[in-house]
């Protein structure tokens, strides 16, 4: 269904995922490119799982760039299905950008990341989540204290300092992508992206309800 502008969170979104519904992405209607993954069946519904190349949306956001939109949150909802490598969301172009991952940390645990794309700042969490079942993660970065605030199913996990890229995106090569380190990656039912952070509030109603 189209994205309901006048819900608070819709409202607040820029980039949309749902793969029950299409893998185009909703706020933009921007068909994907690269290389298409498979979707499986979950318990939350169709899902996404990406292959080991990247799988593209090319659209320009603003909003999502810290250099120009300040602070921005991200949420994905899904199936963590093994302690594996996965880039859950990368918004960048040619240089600079942010990437939001998991990576490979020990039996059914999972290190989740925020990292820059130029400087490779970085800052991390570990959960013991890789348990093939349904998880949400949210990213909430800070644009004026300069700060990522990691949730796991709605509850606070780590934070702590992050420095954003020197220079804004080059709109004219700006992309959204994603892809796998694994065979068992990670199935995604719906990846939101915001402008600005997410309230408590807001928080809570998307675990609750991911797709609103």
């Amino acid at each position: 269904m189209p994205i309901d502008t006048g819900n608070a969170l819709g409202a607040k979104a820029r980039f949309v995922l749902r793969p029950q519904e299409s893998l185009n992405e909703l706020t933009h209607g921007t068909a994907p490119g690269g290389t298409l993954g498979t979707t499986i069946s979950t318990a939350g519904g169709l899902a996404y799982v990406p292959g080991t190349s990247q799988t593209t949306w090319t659209v320009e956001v603003d909003d999502l760039d810290p250099n120009i939109g300040n602070s921005c949150s991200i949420f994905w909802y899904g199936v963590l299905r093994d302690n594996v490598g996965s880039l859950l969301l990368r918004n960048s172009d040619a240089s600079y950008g942010w990437q939001f991952a998991t990576g490979a940390y020990g039996a059914g645990q999972l290190s989740i990341y925020f990292y820059s794309s130029w400087g490779g700042n970085y800052r991390g969490s570990v959960a013991a989540v890789a348990d093939g079942s349904l998880h949400s993660i949210i990213a909430n970065y800070d644009g004026v204290a300069k700060t990522v605030e990691f949730f796991l199913d709605g509850t606070s996990i780590g934070s702590g300092p992050w420095t954003k890229d020197p220079s804004a995106f080059n709109p004219a090569s700006q992309a959204f992508s994603m892809y796998a380190t694994s065979a068992k990656a990670h199935a995604v039912v719906t990846l939101q992206a915001f402008k600005g952070l997410l309230s408590s509030a807001e928080r809570a109603s998307l675990v609750a309800n991911p797709s609103y």
